[in-house]
């Protein structure tokens, strides 16, 4: 008997040792007068006991719960009630502990609502987050712990005061005369729409911010400007907005500004659509696998580019390719062109040049469709040695 207590004790898990410390820190401290005290614990050893095989059974992630048991009305309550948290304060809160599974017990045992939650939760979030020491005690096992009535009655009597407010602003409202009352409700509409007005700008700015971090245009050249580019250039940019779907190649010698302008057409290019910066030598090691990032494979590599609204492809013919990724290149021109996706490219080699660079790879009739993709083009050779020299227009081949 001896030997399969001390067996049965050594196989308690972990979890059953955490579920007992939070049981421990349950039960209240009474003195026991007339057999209170042994009723008082016993019923919370069956409440405890109970949320403890909950507790069990949904490890290691809430979500797994089998909505079948017959606690399922309470699985349901505890995970609107964390997802109200996580939903309301903006933090995750996955793997609740025993502690935390207990008191929602309770909370459910005793009918409080997820309305009452919802507001007990706004309320202390409100108070608490700008506070650098409160905001530590945002968290389930506070605001569902052992203040958590008086939380609510908290809340539930700041909701009513604010309902007291707005009646007493109606009763006045109410009162005034009734040219008044129209210049008033004509100044709300105003300011309604103001900030309507507002929050869409608001929102369109940060989507621009957001495709231009995740562009990959350098940030010497994010503040490139398409004004001090060329007239052929600005021409190319104008087409482009009003939905003309060319390629572009901008050939020339390095130092004349191709990338410039390039990323300039982007940064104008960004506010309506997405837009994308790579340099030959970093989209060929990612489409080959070669490269460090483990986030993507080759294959989504290749979709990224040729997925987005406007690609720039620079140095074309820098970097001497396999035979796959001359593949690859030409897969890439021919989709997005087919898809009707424009496409700049910059390269400092002539439709010759770049034959004899990318036939190195071996694909000569690879190697010809992209020259003859190219070709059928907008073609500006940058000559000088400034991007604010004159560019001349090149019309047909490159």
């Amino acid at each position: 008997m001896n030997a399969r207590k001390k067996s049965s004790s050594r196989n308690r898990t972990n979890t059953e040792v955490c579920a007992k410390e939070a049981e421990d820190k349950t039960l209240p401290r009474v003195q026991d007068q007339n057999g209170t005290f042994a009723k008082k614990r016993e019923s919370e050893r069956e409440n405890i006991s109970t949320c403890k095989s909950i507790y069990l059974e949904t490890q290691p992630n809430l979500e797994d719960r089998e909505s079948s048991s017959d606690d399922a009305p309470w699985i349901a309550f505890a995970k609107a009630a964390i997802s109200k948290f996580t939903e309301i304060t903006g933090r995750r809160y996955d793997i609740p502990s025993p502690e935390v599974m207990i008191s929602l017990h309770k909370i459910f045992q005793a009918q409080y609502s997820i309305t009452d939650i919802e507001t007990m939760i706004s309320y202390k979030f409100d108070e608490w987050k700008n506070d650098p020491r409160m905001s530590n005690y945002i968290r389930p096992k506070t605001l569902f712990g052992q203040q958590f009535e008086s939380y609510v009655a908290a809340a539930k009597a700041a909701k009513e005061e604010k309902r007291d407010d707005q009646r007493e602003l109606l009763a006045d409202f109410n009162a005034l005369p009734e040219a008044e009352k129209q210049r008033i409700r004509q100044n709300d509409e105003q300011n309604r729409a103001r900030r309507e007005r507002e929050a869409v700008q608001s929102m369109r700015e940060k989507t621009v911010k957001n495709r231009i971090k995740f562009s990959g245009i350098p940030e010497e050249y994010k503040a490139a400007k398409l004004e001090e580019c060329s007239l052929p250039i600005q021409q190319y940019f104008a087409a482009l907005d009003v939905g003309v779907s060319e390629d572009l190649l901008l050939r020339g010698d390095a130092g004349t500004g191709k990338t410039y302008a390039a990323c300039a057409v982007a940064m104008a290019y960004v506010a309506k659509h997405t837009v994308r910066f790579v340099t030959m030598p970093y989209f060929l090691r990612a489409v080959n696998g070669t490269w460090i990032s483990r986030a993507e494979t080759p294959q989504e590599a290749f979709d990224r580019y040729a997925r987005v609204d406007l690609l720039i492809l620079d140095d074309l013919g820098k970097e001497v390719p396999k035979e796959t990724s001359v593949a690859y290149i030409w897969e890439l021109i021919d989709v997005r062109k087919s898809n009707g996706r424009p496409t700049i490219i910059t390269s400092n080699y002539d439709s010759d040049d770049l034959f004899e660079r990318l036939s190195k790879a071996g694909n000569g009739n690879d190697v010809l469709a992209i020259i003859d993709r190219i070709a059928q083009s907008n073609v500006i050779v940058m000559d000088g040695p400034s991007r604010r020299e004159v560019c001349t227009t090149v019309g047909g081949a490159a």
